[in-house]
């Protein structure tokens, strides 16, 4: 009972500290004026340093979410061709066996379902979906996020520009009536009454209806709407796509109309508008150079950076454009560039140089780390150095295919010149009986 005792006390007492770091804040009282100079440099500060940090917060949240789906999907890819690989030595070695050994083991391994190999890849690829669809969800958390934080600092923005109007006036208002304008008593009072009568409306409700008013427009978009030109989504599903494709030739993005039809489901006005948008007379053959429904079979991203002519190490993407630099040449290129161009959210004009691809104004603000693209070069990296391996145990396997077809070709030359010594007529081991058909024809 006695260490009870001590228990709850020490308990109360922790919740007494507790309680005294973290006092109760009374309750919130709106304003009844304009802010003071004070209030405005509070909304600068949190623009310039909040609103910075979380911005940066998310876009590293962003990288970590597309890094982790590109790695865990080549995990199944990866594991999908080793086993395919080993599928075709298996075929092969069967080919090379006797033909009632291989009709053995193909009613052995006739149905892959009872191959613990394949059941172990099936359940591989079921856990890698199960993961990247939770990726997927949390990618489209950080990206409305992203819109969130947006509207808010383009809202604190506003209010803060519509408070520092509000404050001018004000101090115009004083300034004017400590100077005594000319007028009678009966307007100054008349302006006076209208000042004390005209309500002030609390930053913090503006701030409410604002954001309210963003957030009821952002969730009557659809999936599509919101994400499919979305510059972080488009790179996560980049890194989705090619890292099931391994290899260079990689098959060009599915549209993004179809991104989300698992998902979503048409209704009728976006079915009806759909369709009256598209082209009339479909029944007349188009011509290729016409035709909107190309298709493109394969697609290839150059590894080398524009400026430097070398392949990537630490490779940065435009969010204006869709090239790509090595990120030291492009932050030299702007960094050495006489031209400035203004930004919102910067006091000052930052400095800007034009894309080398396409004549782009781009920023320092305007690059982001590309994950797919260094994922490809790293790819292409280990794929050149497993090649001198490849052709290594190609000639290995060619020269233990010569080594046995050699010895072959021996064997079969012994077994010819012993059948040829037998038709000349070897010694014959019964006595008296030792002569040749020659030797026979001349005694007689």
């Amino acid at each position: 009972m006695p260490e009870a005792t001590a228990s709850r006390g020490h308990h109360r007492h922790r919740d007494q500290e507790r309680a005294t770091r973290n006092p109760t804040l009374p309750e919130y009282q709106p304003l009844s004026a304009p802010l003071n100079p004070g209030g405005q440099r509070a909304l600068a500060a949190l623009q310039a340093n909040s609103f910075r940090r979380l911005r940066t917060h998310l876009q590293n949240a962003a990288e970590k979410l597309t890094e982790t789906a590109g790695e865990v999907i080549e995990r199944a890819t990866d594991a999908r061709v080793r086993y395919e690989r080993q599928q075709q030595k298996r075929t092969q070695n069967k080919d090379d066996g006797d033909e009632a050994d291989r009709d053995e083991d193909r009613n052995d391994n006739e149905d892959n379902s009872n191959d613990e190999e394949f059941k172990k890849l099936v359940q591989l690829e079921e856990r890698v979906k199960e993961i990247t669809d939770t990726l997927e969800e949390k990618m489209r958390g950080v990206i409305d996020a992203e819109v969130k934080l947006a509207v808010l600092e383009k809202t604190i923005g506003l209010l803060g520009r519509e408070a520092e109007i509000e404050a001018n006036a004000s101090q115009v208002r004083g300034a004017n009536n400590a100077n005594g304008e000319e007028g009678d008593g009966s307007d100054e009072a008349k302006q006076e009454g209208g000042e004390q009568a005209r309500p002030v409306q609390p930053l913090t409700d503006k701030l409410a209806k604002k954001l309210a008013k963003d957030r009821a427009k952002w969730e009557t978009l659809s999936l599509t709407q919101r994400y499919s030109t979305n510059n972080t989504y488009v790179g996560f599903y980049r890194m989705v796509h090619d890292a099931k494709h391994p290899g260079d030739d990689i098959p060009p993005l599915p549209h993004a109309s179809t991104w989300f039809s698992h998902l979503e489901t048409p209704t009728t006005d976006e079915a009806g508008e759909s369709s009256s948008r598209r082209p009339k007379h479909r029944n007349r053959g188009a011509s290729p150079a016409d035709s909107d429904d190309i298709a493109i079979a394969r697609e290839r991203i150059s590894l080398k950076c524009p400026i430097t002519l070398l392949p990537f190490k630490d490779p940065v993407t435009s969010t204006k454009c869709p090239h790509s630099f090595e990120r030291q040449a492009i932050e030299d290129m702007i960094r050495k560039s006489p031209d400035s161009m203004s930004v919102p959210g910067h006091p000052q004009r930052i400095r800007c140089a034009r894309c080398p691809v396409c004549s782009v104004r781009l920023t320092a603000d305007d690059l982001r780390r590309d994950a797919n693209l260094l994922r490809r070069v790293r790819r292409a990296q280990a794929s050149q150095a497993q090649e001198p391996e490849d052709e290594n145990d190609d000639e290995d396997n060619d020269s233990a295919e010569e080594e046995l077809e050699s010895e072959d070709d021996g064997d079969h030359d012994m077994a010819e010149d012993e059948v040829e010594i037998e038709e000349e007529g070897s010694p014959s081991v019964v006595p008296n009986t030792q002569y040749s058909v020659k030797e026979d024809i001349m005694e007689e």
